[in-house]
């Protein structure tokens, strides 16, 4: 009895694992066939999907029903609670085959009452074609005179619509622009050149208030005053423009020299001209000095180019030039010879310049062998020659001098020879 017990709950297991529930084999075909007959409407293809959907999902919880209600026990030793198990079994099995006949039910439904509404539209689609052939056949002819009327009216239309195209799109007649007269300058000196140009590059000529006609572009004008002018070009003449003429100052000066501070030549240069507001002073093109009058010291030899700018309010200049010659350069006065021989008469050597007590100085005489023979920097002390002046033949009686001067903070080197006479 035992073996028979477990052969039957093998077969039990067997009959779980691999169970199916009943189908039928073209079930999907005729699904498949339905759906694409309700989808030739319009709201085919949408009910299809949904009883597909629908389907799916009745399936789905019919298996999870299955399993869900089946109790996974231990398989019995007892004769009647293995046939008690049995009939279970049976009966979940009809209960699946029920819920696939609902599913198809179910589809077949939500397809037949998919395609009623595309059955009606089509049918409305019909009536309306109807009513519109039926109209079309029942309307009157028309006549020729008719139909040449409405021909006529469509042409008159046509026209219309070209003229008024041709209305809009034509460019709109513009009068010429008069080009105005420009100046480079409308504030200008006397004798200052100014250019004048058209807007639209016309050529031209220019007129002035007393109708003389100039064919330069640009002028000068020699007196003051304010100047009235028109360009004349090929079909007319433009508006005014004015042009205000200012006068120009006059610049000159003179100069004079004198000798300050241990014989430093100063030249003084004073302003002679008119018409002024500010000024400028160059030595070769160096300006010096914006004073109205200035002095300045000239202590190379050689010659110099003075000049002043005088400028007045509206920004007109005139300048004067003149050359100063200077014929030696200063060297602080400096004797080039002495004769040291006790006659009481030029018997000592010292630059006049470093006498005055204005300049700070340092001073060195050399032999021809540049040693040094004599040094100071106190103005009352001076040279008296070399000493044993009788051994020396005359050339060897010239030596050389250095000084350093410092004035007004600038340090100034000065030099020479001396020819001592016995």
């Amino acid at each position: 009895m035992s073996n028979e017990l477990n052969n039957f709950e093998k077969e039990v297991r067997k009959a779980m694992e691999n169970y199916e529930g009943p189908r039928r084999d073209n079930a999907w075909d005729d699904l498949q066939q339905r759906m694409d007959a309700a989808g030739s409407g319009n709201a085919g293809p949408k009910a299809g999907s949904s009883a597909l959907k629908f389907g799916l999902l009745a399936l789905v919880a019919a298996a999870i029903g299955f399993a869900v209600n089946y109790e996974w026990s231990e398989p019995s030793t007892n004769p009647d609670t293995q046939t008690e198990q049995v009939a279970e079994i049976n009966q979940q099995s009809d209960e699946v085959e029920n819920q696939e006949s609902k599913v198809e039910e179910s589809i077949e439904n939500d397809v037949a009452s998919s395609s009623e509404p595309a059955k009606l539209q089509t049918d409305e689609k019909s009536e309306v074609n109807s009513e519109t052939k039926s109209t079309t056949e029942t309307s009157e002819p028309v006549s020729e005179n008719e139909k040449q009327a409405e021909n006529e009216v469509g042409s008159d239309r046509e026209n219309n619509s070209v003229v008024t195209e041709n209305t809009q799109n034509s460019p709109q007649q513009t009068e010429t622009e008069t080009p105005i007269l420009t100046v480079s300058k409308s504030v200008v000196c006397k004798g200052e050149k100014v250019s004048f140009e058209l807007s639209n590059g016309t050529d031209f000529k220019l007129k002035d208030s007393r109708g003389r006609v100039y064919d330069e572009h640009s002028l000068s004008f020699a007196d003051e005053g304010t100047k009235n002018l028109v360009a004349v070009y090929s079909t007319g003449e433009t508006e005014p423009i004015e042009v205000e003429v200012k006068g120009k100052p006059t610049a000159n000066f003179t100069y004079s020299k004198d000798l300050i501070d241990g014989g430093r030549p100063h030249y003084n240069f004073e302003n002679t001209g008119s018409g002024g507001a500010s000024y400028k002073w160059l030595l070769n093109d160096e300006i010096v000095s914006k004073d109205e009058s200035t002095s300045v010291f000239l202590l190379k030899k050689g010659s110099y180019n003075a000049s002043l700018i005088t400028s007045n309010d509206a920004g007109c200049a005139d300048t004067n030039q003149q050359v100063i010659f200077v014929e030696e350069s200063y060297n602080l006065l400096a004797p080039d010879a002495f004769t040291p021989n006790g006659d009481g008469k030029n018997d000592t050597w010292l630059p006049v310049a470093l006498e005055n007590p204005a300049y700070r100085f340092e001073l060195e005489v050399l032999d021809q062998s540049n040693n040094v023979v004599f040094r100071t920097s106190d103005p009352s002390k001076k040279w008296e020659g070399p000493r044993n002046i009788d051994s020396f033949n005359r050339t060897q009686l010239v030596f050389f001098w250095r000084a350093v001067v410092y004035y007004e903070g600038q340090r100034e080197s000065y030099g020479g020879t001396i020819q001592v006479i016995p």
